[in-house]
């Protein structure tokens, strides 16, 4: 073999090894070497953070969900979401209502989480009583306006703390919900 072919042949070996190198050699192992390896999931945000409900009511959360390249995207419909105390609130994870959380009949604090994988991330939700429905009455006897309140469980009606007596109603009621 002459000094050029063995040449040529040496420098072709080299550039194969070479090729072969940095594109991880195409093996079993699947190196590949090309472009960076695919973002993996970090820590799941659940938004609202703390956020109180009262019984009756719903609360839409949110999951966002951060990767290990720095990049954040909403991922509420792909985590599966739970609460730790379904008598408090329970969480859908029905189509087109993942996230949303439905408070009672029970009061207290519950943890509201949601997962993927092995990733969760979860927030503490506190269930309230509703705010007391008032009334606000003017009789026809008299120019006085009242306020009562209602009790939601047996329909009482409460004066400035004393029971209304029975027939003892006002004439026009008007009523209203305090607004937390």
């Amino acid at each position: 073999m002459d000094k050029k072919k063995l040449l040529s042949f040496l420098l072709f070996l080299l550039s194969s090894v070479l090729i072969l190198t940095t594109c991880g050699g195409g093996g079993e192992r699947g190196g590949g070497g090309v472009g960076p390896a695919p973002a993996t999931l970090s820590s799941i945000a659940v938004t609202p953070a703390n956020p109180s409900l009262p019984v009756g009511s719903t609360r839409q959360f949110a999951a966002t969900g951060t990767y290990s390249d720095g990049t954040s995207q909403d991922i509420t419909t792909q985590v599966t979401w739970s609460s730790s105390a379904g008598n408090i609130a329970t969480v859908s994870n029905v189509a087109g209502s993942q996230g949303l959380a439905t408070g009672g009949p029970s009061v207290g604090t519950t943890t509201i989480s949601a997962s993927l994988g092995t990733v969760s991330g979860s927030t503490i939700l506190t269930v309230v009583q509703p705010p007391p429905e008032f009334l606000y009455a003017a009789s026809w006897s008299s120019s006085n306006i009242s306020v009562y309140t209602i009790n939601l469980t047996t329909g009482a009606l409460t004066a400035v703390g004393t029971p209304v007596a029975p027939g003892g109603h006002p004439t026009w009621i008007i009523t209203s919900r305090l607004i937390q």
